[in-house]
């Protein structure tokens, strides 16, 4: 009788203890090789799934595609194979990505996410990875590629020296010619003046100086044909001009004399060369003066060309 039961309580058994499975674990691993790229090479990424244990009670799904920041998917592949185990059978998903970094500076990969489902249970479960940050390095040297001979580096360098320094030369002598031609012609005229008109002497050169220096003024300052005019219709066109009365007459006073000192060789009045003198040059004061405050309001340049006016006005 005491066996009967004994046997009973073992068949009873066997199926409770068949139920048993050993618990299945899921982990999800990821690497990135190496840490830090150059630009000009790639990276990869390595994604690794291992689940051990009753393996049919899990169901793996897709390894979702990382989300990626100055990184390109060139490439990627798979492989699969179960290995032995302390407790079991391990079964072993990897992954590999081919990134290719797009520019210098700092590049992520988003957590990688696997979905799996527990068959025991029933359940949809997760799992993520860590987020990767890699520094993109300046691009290296390719294979095989060589580095210029030093007599060449040399050459170059000297080259490129003397370019910059035509560039730098010619660019100087540019903006010193600009500077010069935006000088007012008064400013000029006013130097020419001083350096080359004396009032000391008899007066004969500095007067003959004194009428040739006006004569180019009124070309150059007022637009005047003054260089081929002769004096009368010189005088005449003077009258077209802002000049006033006063200033018309002292400067035909000024060509007539020098006519008359060129011509016949008497000496002038000094005290009359003196007033004449100051009258041209009082008037470059002036006129520069008010090139200089309208040059001051207005940024733009005005002509130096005088403001002679046209008979039919």
């Amino acid at each position: 009788m005491k066996k009967s039961i004994l046997f009973l309580i073992l068949c009873l058994s066997v199926p409770l203890f068949s139920r048993q499975s050993t618990p299945v674990v899921v982990t999800l691993n990821a690497r990135v090789e190496p840490a830090t790229v150059p630009l000009n090479r790639p990276l990869t990424l390595i994604v690794s799934v291992e689940w051990s244990g009753d393996l049919s009670a899990v169901e793996i799904g897709d390894v979702e595609t990382p989300e990626l920041a100055n990184f390109s998917i060139s490439g990627s592949g798979s492989s699969h194979r179960i290995a032995a185990g302390a407790d079991g059978q391990i079964s072993i998903k990897e992954i590999r990505y081919t990134l290719e970094p797009q520019t210098l500076g700092m590049a992520y990969i988003e957590p990688v996410i696997l979905s799996y489902t527990d068959k025991t249970t029933d359940t949809q479960r997760r799992l993520q990875s860590q987020r990767f940050s890699v520094e993109i390095l300046s691009p290296v040297a390719e294979p095989g590629a060589r580095a210029l001979p030093w007599p060449v580096m040399i050459a170059a360098l000297l080259l490129f020296g003397a370019a910059a320094t035509f560039y730098l030369r010619n660019r100087r002598d540019n903006q010193t010619d600009a500077m010069a031609d935006d000088v007012p012609v008064e400013e000029a005229f006013l130097a020419e003046l001083k350096d080359s008109v004396s009032l000391k002497g008899d007066g004969r050169e500095a007067y003959v100086s004194l009428s040739r220096l006006f004569r180019r003024y009124l070309a150059d300052g007022y637009g005047l044909p003054a260089r081929e005019t002769p004096t009368a219709g010189l005088i005449a066109l003077m009258h077209e001009t802002e000049l006033t009365s006063n200033q018309v007459e002292k400067f035909s006073q000024l060509l007539s004399t020098a006519d008359k000192v060129k011509f016949s060789g008497q000496a002038p009045d000094i005290a009359e060369l003196t007033d004449v003198y100051t009258s041209f040059e009082t008037l470059l004061e002036r006129r520069l003066a008010d090139d200089l405050a309208a040059r001051s309001e207005a940024p733009q340049r005005r002509g130096f060309l005088g403001k002679h006016k046209e008979a039919s006005d």
